[in-house]
């Protein structure tokens, strides 16, 4: 069901739901959809790095492609555009363009502290470099989500894909990770939504210290 506007955080967070089929014959809006995403790099990250990126899927060669390397999961082939999240692993070191914005009334020696200070937080082992990169990603496809449901579009994430050929096929460097999938668009209604499943109550999830 397509909903619009002045849903509570409560009730967009309610209403969310993860949809496998799409309705292949219903488009977006391009200019809507460019601000969703635009809106969305207002997600938090570290020094405001927005260590991000996101790859379009929305040609037929493409989804194709992606397609191959997904499971088959056919929503991608349905759904006008299917998004790559992309987290960087060394999106903390000097070149990224952010700094110099960040840290313009700085100067250089103190900015460079500041990196070296950050390259050993995050990235002095392999893990702690992966994990920077996709828990920045995990931020910004859920930021993307929620404005996607608020808008009355829904978006759901994929997983269950293989991320190292997906990254040589769509040419990502070294340093980036692909981190998830969202596949986007308007759920196909001919098709029932499954009965929504329950979440863990409060009890069994959070350890109160």
């Amino acid at each position: 069901m397509i909903q619009k506007g002045n849903l509570t955080i409560r009730e967009l967070n309610l209403s969310r739901r993860a949809i496998s089929h799409y309705d292949k014959n219903l488009e977006l809006d391009m200019v809507l959809v460019k601000r969703i995403i635009s809106d969305a790099f207002q997600a938090p990250s570290t020094f405001n790095l927005q260590p991000w990126k996101i790859l379009m899927v929305k040609s037929s060669d493409a989804k194709k492609r992606l397609y191959d390397l997904a499971y088959k999961q056919k929503k991608i082939l349905d759904a006008p555009l299917t998004l790559i999240i992309v987290g960087d692993k060394e999106g903390y070191e000097s070149d990224n363009s952010m700094w110099k914005e960040t840290f313009e009334d700085k100067g250089i020696e103190e900015t460079d502290r500041i990196i070296d200070f950050v390259r050993e937080l995050y990235g002095n082992t392999e893990k702690k470099r992966l994990k920077f990169a996709e828990s920045h990603g995990g931020l910004l496809a859920m930021n993307l989500m929620y404005l996607f449901k608020g808008n009355g579009i829904d978006a759901s994430p994929m997983s269950g894909i293989e991320f190292e050929k997906i990254k040589k096929e769509f040419k990502l460097k070294d340093s980036e990770e692909v981190v998830m999938l969202l596949a986007v668009g308007y759920q196909d209604e001919s098709i029932s939504l499954a009965t929504k499943r329950r979440r863990k109550a409060y009890e069994e999830v959070v350890t109160e210290l």
